[in-house]
């Protein structure tokens, strides 16, 4: 009884959500990662203030995953996994492109659209990752997805550092945010501007992954 079970990576529409689940949180945690020291530092928002912000894509998904789970169950997971996890990408671009003084309508409409695109993929996603598999294995199969969603945080939140402090270092000559100073902000906002980037990139190789998974047939739906 291995625990981990490599027979269900043949099942094409098990291991394609699973490995589109794992970059979707990637990208997901490119946000969460970040977002909170940009708020902090260069947008000037007290501790609270951040903290409150954040909810929103949480908010979003709360509300919106069972309307996400009823559509699915009409129209496959295809379509709602692939349009998910574009409106992922399409946030993480917009966050590139966010001043260094973001007022707060401008943070809260690229967060909803994040908390809007994690609402419509995870729902369907994870629907027909666990319907496609037999139920014996159902267990083992649970299993892959909460590792391949926890290997997608800890890659995001790694790739994202990677990426902000190799661009940070690089522009400031070595400079430590550990004591932030308003002449920081340039290179403070160009390593968020490609971090960013670097996410919103690694969402759209996970649009094609969403897709390639084809529809399921009526009885996965």
């Amino acid at each position: 009884h291995p625990i981990l079970d490599l027979a269900l990576l043949k099942v094409r529409l098990f291991s394609l959500p699973v490995a589109a689940a794992a970059i979707l949180f990637a990208g997901l945690f490119t946000i969460v990662f970040l977002t909170p020291f940009y708020l902090l530092h260069p947008a000037g928002y007290a501790v609270k203030e951040a903290g409150l912000l954040m909810m929103v894509p949480f908010v979003l998904l709360s509300v919106i995953s069972p309307l996400s789970g009823a559509m699915a169950d009409r129209m496959g997971s295809r379509f709602l996994c692939s349009l998910g996890m574009l409106l992922l990408s399409m946030a993480l671009f917009a966050f590139s492109r966010l001043g260094p003084a973001a007022s707060v309508y401008q943070l809260i409409w690229r967060l909803a659209l994040v908390g809007l695109g994690i609402a419509l993929f995870l729902p369907p996603n994870s629907a027909v990752a666990m319907g496609s598999v037999p139920p014996h294995q159902r267990g083992t199969a649970s299993g892959m997805v909460a590792t391949a969603r926890n290997f997608g945080m800890v890659f995001g939140v790694a790739l994202a550092g990677a990426v902000f402090n190799l661009i940070f270092t690089r522009l400031s000559g070595g400079e430590s945010l550990k004591v932030f100073r308003p002449e920081l902000t340039p290179h403070f906002m160009a390593a968020f501007r490609i971090a960013m980037q670097v996410g919103g990139g690694l969402a759209a190789v996970g649009v094609v992954v969403a897709y390639a998974r084809g529809a399921e047939s009526p009885a996965a739906k």
